[in-house]
């Protein structure tokens, strides 16, 4: 006999049930075997019956082709007439809706043979039908129509079921009131009781069932005896654990009363079945709970495309509910159409069930919800199969991309775009002029332009306050532009403007009207300063770089006109924010430049070392307003990693007046002013003279006049107590030669 394959209502445990069926009894006995699937309608009721499998003794008395009714309904290939299939089927629905076996009173004829006919239910969805033939009963028995006498013949059929039965049968005496386990005497016992007890029949015939088997009483089944015993009722006892040592058995039982007043127990061991039940509803859980747990939408549809399972994500996306969604059709609840087209999409079921294979959906589709909400999906539909490849629904997997369509568009956005401005960049500018350098076009203009002092602002202020300055630029460039101009940043500090169809004059007057708003604009309290140039090509034979290089010397020429106002005014923007933001003031930096000139004087400097003692000693702390004000004006002792912020102010001085032609003569003045005589200084450890002079001067003045003045985190001290300090420190913190002069110079002013 072939395989049973299995499907989703058919338990793992379905085909070794089978096999051992087919093992003890099938192909062994008499009587004609046949096994079917249950089908069932909408409302869940049997409706026909599917061949699946038939031993040798259905083939001798059917003498079928097997080729030909194995997967065929019953109403196909068995019954002749509507009649005779109306009144079977109704009988084995009955016994499936209601009842696990039955022996059926009324005989069958087929093909002038005459059956006794006996089913049951294995497991759910399943029916066995036996088929004995009686047919030699049929001359001294029957009437054409009818049997006179079967009696001898239900006698002959009854034994071959208790014979070959599968299920076990056990018949008992009652005597007593049926209380007790001891009152039910084992009188017959048939094969598959033998079989699925371990009994022999020798050891049990004639003993009381709690001999047999201790502690049945215990199991409950008693008191269902008692009940049948005393009421004539039929009843099922539900399937039970029962141990016996450690091992865990399963059993179905139907027990009921024959009307000679024995009671019978028909039951099997099921334990297969439910284990193989637990274990497909444990992976059905765990289906489900991943179903419902996955980021994507899930549903699942019928062979008809109609809908059985939804999950959560689906219900979000679709604004539908399980029970709603539930047994509509697909489309209904998934409704999708182009985005290109705006018409609606093919029905991704239909394709899978019409094509057999997995499918996805095309580009740009879109889900409408419920309350009419939409979003692109991308989707992909599979068919659901069983063992023998047959489409019993199918399964739709789709997800919102929402969040990638705009992430999509963000790179496609950035990839011609300047980050920091939104402007166009130079790629999209490049790609732009290859459209319009056309003779249509001409004359094309160019305008460039670049941010004054960018880099002394990034250095000054930070990088923040420069990229807040290129913000505005941009800004105000938008604005005086016009529609049709295409505006980029070419790099760095530099804006281009391409001007289709717009002479020179024009262009220039544009770069008029940037620099009359630009001029308003600051950053830090500090004013901007912008340079631009213009050209325009005329004629299409002009190459657009060597226009736009026309325009860069232009811009060029313009900032040369204007630099130093703007670094003038750069540095009185430098003076007064370190003033703002530091204790030091600009009466100290008066004080300490003249203390540095009256040393400079006493050691006989050249006039402009002095003078450059004089800007060292009011901006020398210029990198301090790089720092953040609370670590500048902290009361109390700053932490380590706030003194190493504090240590990197003469680098960024240094950077600062590097950046600045009129400051960058005093760099490395600004740079050594806090090294010590004894190398134990910042920021590179000079010691002795490898120290600038001005550097050595300006220490020991800044000293004295710190210590002589109020701090954020101490009081002041005496003027003796600060010269009586600079001696402490003379040779090591600070130059010795310069200590005495200073102090020989305090002496004549300072009592």
């Amino acid at each position: 006999m072939a395989n049973i394959t299995n499907n989703e209502e058919n338990p793992k445990g379905v085909n070794a049930v089978i096999k051992n069926i087919q093992d003890q009894f099938i192909e062994k006995a008499p009587l004609a075997f046949s096994f079917y699937e249950v089908i069932f309608n909408a409302q869940g009721l049997p409706i026909d019956y599917k061949l699946l499998e038939y031993n040798s003794a259905f083939e001798k008395n059917f003498n079928p082709e097997k080729s030909k009714i194995i997967g065929k309904n019953m109403s196909e290939w068995l019954f002749k007439s509507e009649k005779t299939r109306g009144k079977w089927y109704n009988a084995f629905a009955d016994l499936i809706l209601t009842e696990y076996s039955r022996e059926f009173d009324e005989m069958l004829e087929i093909n002038g043979h005459w059956y006794l006919v006996s089913a049951f239910v294995p497991f759910s969805g399943y029916l066995i039908v036996l088929f004995h033939d009686a047919t030699k009963f049929e001359k001294a028995k029957m009437k054409p129509r009818g049997m006179q006498d079967l009696s001898e013949v239900n006698k002959v059929f009854s034994q071959s079921i208790f014979d070959y039965s599968p299920l076990a049968i056990i018949i008992y005496q009652v005597k007593g009131d049926g209380a007790s386990s001891s009152d039910y005497i084992i009188q017959s016992v048939n094969p598959a009781s033998l079989r699925i007890e371990g009994w022999r029949e020798e050891n049990v015939i004639g003993k009381p069932l709690g001999e047999v088997r201790p502690g049945v009483d215990e199991f409950g089944i008693i008191n269902i005896f008692q009940q049948v015993w005393k009421t004539g009722r039929t009843a099922y006892y539900p399937a039970r654990v029962y141990k016996e040592g450690e091992e865990h058995r399963w059993f179905k039982n139907t027990i009921f009363k024959l009307p000679t007043g024995e009671i019978v127990a028909v039951y099997s061991d099921v334990t297969e079945k439910i284990e193989a039940e637990k274990e497909l509803f444990a992976e059905k859980e765990k289906l489900r709970v991943t179903l419902y747990s996955i980021g994507d939408g899930v549903i699942t549809t019928d062979r008809r495309g109609r809908i059985e399972m939804i999950n959560q994500v689906t219900e979000n996306l679709t604004g539908w509910k399980q029970d709603e969604a539930k047994g509509m059709l697909l489309t209904t609840v998934f409704d999708i159409y182009s985005e290109a087209t705006g018409k609606p999409c093919e029905n991704p079921v239909d394709m899978v069930l019409k094509s057999g294979n997995i499918v996805g959906l095309a580009n740009h589709t879109v889900l409408r919800a419920k309350d009419g909400k939409e979003k692109p999906i991308v989707d992909s539909a599979a068919p659901i199969k069983n063992q023998q490849g047959e489409i019993l629904g199918v399964v739709l997997v789709f997800r919102d991309v929402s969040e990638a369509k705009e992430k999509e568009a963000q790179i496609k956005f950035l990839s011609y775009r300047d980050s920091l401005t939104g402007l166009y960049n130079r790629t999209f500018f490049e790609e732009e002029l290859k459209r319009l350098d056309t003779e249509s076009q001409l004359p094309l203009t160019f305008i460039i332009g670049d941010l004054d002092g960018l880099k002394l602002i990034n250095d000054v202020f930070g990088h923040q306050a420069g990229d807040q300055a290129l913000v505005k630029m941009a800004e105000t460039i938008s604005v005086s532009c016009r529609g049709s101009d295409v505006i980029s940043r070419w790099g760095g500090d530099e804006f281009v403007v391409l001007l289709p169809k717009t002479p020179e004059d024009i262009g220039q007057k544009i770069c008029d009207r940037i620099k009359k708003i630009f001029c308003d604009k600051e950053v830090t309290g500090t004013k901007l300063s912008i340079s631009l140039g213009c050209s325009s090509k005329t004629d299409k034979s002009e190459k657009w770089q060597e226009i736009l290089k026309k325009a860069e010397d232009n811009m060029y020429k313009s900032k040369l006109l204007g630099a130093k106002s703007y670094r003038s005014t750069i540095l009185s923007s430098i003076k007064n924010t370190l003033f703002e933001k530091s204790y030091e003031t600009e009466e100290h930096g008066e004080r300490l430049g003249h203390f540095c000139r009256e040393i400079g004087r006493i050691m006989d400097l050249p006039s402009f070392n002095i003078d450059e003692l004089e800007v060292l000693a009011m901006l020398h702390d210029i990198g301090k307003i790089a720092i953040d004000d609370q670590i500048l004006n902290k009361p109390g002792k700053l932490t380590e990693a706030e003194m190493l912020i504090i240590k990197k102010h003469p680098e960024t001085g240094c950077r600062i007046a590097q950046t600045v032609p009129e400051l960058s003569n005093i760099a490395d003045y600004i740079l050594a002013h806090h090294e010590r005589w004894d190398g134990k200084g910042y920021p590179k450890g000079l010691a002795g003279e490898a120290i600038p002079l001005l550097s050595r001067i300006l220490a020991v003045a800044d000293a004295y006049d710190a210590m002589t003045q109020d701090r954020p985190y101490r009081k002041a001290v005496s003027p003796a107590e600060a010269k009586e300090e600079l001696r402490r420190n003379a040779g090591t913190q600070f130059d010795p030669q310069i200590v005495d002069i200073f102090l020989e110079y305090l002496e004549g002013i300072v009592p």
